[in-house]
This record gives structure tokens, C-alpha cells and sequence, in this order.
């Protein structure tokens, strides 16, 4: 549920008993059960729009890197935040475990010094930090959770997700009481990547959310820490009279929460969901749905 630009933060609206893989890049994350807030499918699109724009150059990180610091403090029009995302791009593809560590420091420097910068170029470098594999990465994004750009907020802390940063975990639970829906969205969302059962407390709050999308994430999140709390919102997901409730819906979308959702029965091995996967495997209009419901019952049971 997600976008195609640098993402707004006013938001509209992954059978097996998997042992779901590490997020490293967009790509990875759209293939989990999780169900995406809508800024962060807009964030991967985004990247990969751009991608074949930047395919063609064949510039090093440290070309990147050398581009943004030689501009710094300059009117470069597009060319410095894009940049900065095709240096993410780059970090995102990265095999080379040397990388990271060895322009850290730099980047970290980079991103110190641009509170006046293009906030494009920010949030890029936010990513990029993300994609380090770096742990000296975490203090500067667990600081940026709290930028004063919404998207630079948001895209902090879809980094420390991707960077595996438990220790984010106190930081993000003190964040979760803000008002802005589309941050408690991506908080949700990253407490189920990182899989810490500090978060427990505040999934379960979050599954009475007053937003709905930050329900159902809840409910994701807690599965992949095996814990049921969430299993009625799970259920009621299933439910296509009330998914046929939530306005500017389309049914892509309610095919992903409802193929998440089996997902997420699958994992916690919910016995009790098995006559409702039987009427979904035989009876539901998607067959994405009927494979998914199919595959769930063939690993509960």
C-alpha cells in the first residue's frame, strides 16, 4: 500500500512455518508477510523508479559520497538529493561486508552536517545510513526519529529496521504516543522486523489503535513474535464484508492483508482458524488468497 515519490507523512489509506529473512532492501521487504504502511511501499517504488536513471552511471559509493560532500552547501537543483538516493541504492546492493564500515564515518559527517540541507537529500542519507550494516549508524538515526522534517522522521526509523537496530527499540516505544498516525505506523511496523519482546506491551496497545492500519500491523508484528494477542484482528482481516468497510480500499490491497493475515495464522500454528482457511481455500474469489489459506492449513496441520 505504498508510493512513487518521496513519501508523504499524511497517510491514506509477508506458509511454512516461515523463519521470515533479515530485510536488507525494499524488494525483500515487500516479499515478507508484513503489511506495509503505506509510506514505506512508497519509499521502495520510489528507489526503484529512479534505479534506472542511476543503472547506466556506474559510479562508486565513494563517488556518491565524494559528489555530495564537493556540493555541500551548494544550489544544485535535483542532482544533490539524487545523489544521496542512488548511494542508498548502491548501500542496498552492497556484497562487500568492508563497505560500510569503511564510509561511515563520512556519511555519519555528511548527515551531521545538512540540518539546512534539501530535506530530500536528508532523508536519502537516512536510508543510506540504514543500508551501512553499521552499528555506529544507530545513534545518528535514533536522533533523526526525532527530525524536524515528518518523512526524515519516517524514513529513520524505516532505517533502523532495516539496519537491525534493537537497541532503537526504548527510543521508538517512547516515540509511539505521537499523534501522527503514519509514525505509528512505521513504528508497528518496525517493531515486528526487529522482533523484540519489549515491544509487546505497545503492539498490544497498538492492536486498539485508532487507526486502522496500525491494527492490522499490530496484529503482524505480534505474530512474528509469536505472540496471539492479535489473532481476533487477524480473523476479522479475513472477513471481506468488513474489508469492503474500509474506504478507498482496492481489492490488490485486500488480497495482501488477507494473504498476510493467513500468513500470519500459519506462523502461530492457530488451530482454531482451520475451518475458516477451509472455507477461504475453497470458496474465496482470490485465488492468491485460496493458494495462501491452502499452504496454511497444510502447515498447522
Amino acid at each position: 500500500m505504498e508510493d512513487q515519490s518521496p513519501p508523504t507523512n499524511g497517510t491514506n489509506a509477508s506458509p511454512n512455518p516461515v523463519e521470515l529473512e533479515d530485510v536488507r532492501s525494499p524488494a525483500r521487504l515487500i516479499s515478507q508477510f508484513f503489511l506495509f504502511p503505506l509510506l514505506i511501499v512508497v519509499i521502495g517504488i520510489a528507489i526503484f523508479v529512479l534505479f534506472g536513471l542511476i543503472g547506466s552511471e556506474n559510479k562508486s559509493a565513494k563517488d556518491y559520497l565524494r559528489e555530495l560532500r564537493t556540493t555541500q552547501g551548494m544550489f544544485q537543483g535535483n542532482r544533490r538529493w539524487q545523489a544521496a538516493c542512488e548511494l542508498s541504492v548502491i548501500l542496498a546492493k552492497n556484497q562487500d561486508p568492508r563497505l560500510g564500515p569503511a564510509i561511515a564515518p563520512e556519511l555519519i559527517q555528511l548527515f551531521n552536517n545538512s540540518p539546512k540541507d534539501d530535506p530530500r537529500v536528508r532523508r536519502y542519507l537516512v536510508l543510506a545510513l540504514g543500508r551501512l550494516g553499521d552499528p555506529s549508524a544507530v545513534p545518528v538515526l535514533v536522533r533523526a526519529i526525532r527530525d524536524e522534517d515528518a518523512e526524515t522522521r519516517v524514513y529513520a526509523i524505516y532505517a533502523l529496521g532495516e539496519l537491525g537496530a534493537q537497541a532503537s527499540v526504548p527510543d521508538l516505544i517512547a516515540l509511539y504516543n505521537t499523534d501522527d498516525a503514519g509514525l505509528r505506523k512505521i513504528i508497528v511496523y518496525v517493531f515486528g522486523v526487529l522482533q523484540d519482546a519489549r515491544a509487546l506491551p505497545t503492539l498490544k496497545l497498538a492492536l486498539e489503535d485508532r487507526q486502522v492500519d496500525v491494527q492490522w500491523n499490530a496484529a503482524l508484528a505480534l505474530a512474528r513474535l509469536h505472540d496471539a494477542s492479535g489473532l481476533p484482528m487477524l480473523r476479522h482481516v479475513l472477513d471481506r464484508q468488513y474489508l469492503n468497510t474500509v474506504k478507498e480500499m482496492r481489492d490488490d490491497q485486500k488480497e495482501e492483508v488477507m494473504v498476510n493475515a493467513i500468513k500470519a495464522l500459519s506462523l502461530l500454528r492457530d488451530r482454531a482458524s482451520q475451518p475458516l482457511l477451509k472455507t477461504l481455500s475453497g470458496r474465496d474469489p482470490s485465488l492468491k488468497v485460496r493458494d495462501a489459506a491452502f499452504e496454511a492449513l497444510r502447515v498447522i496441520s
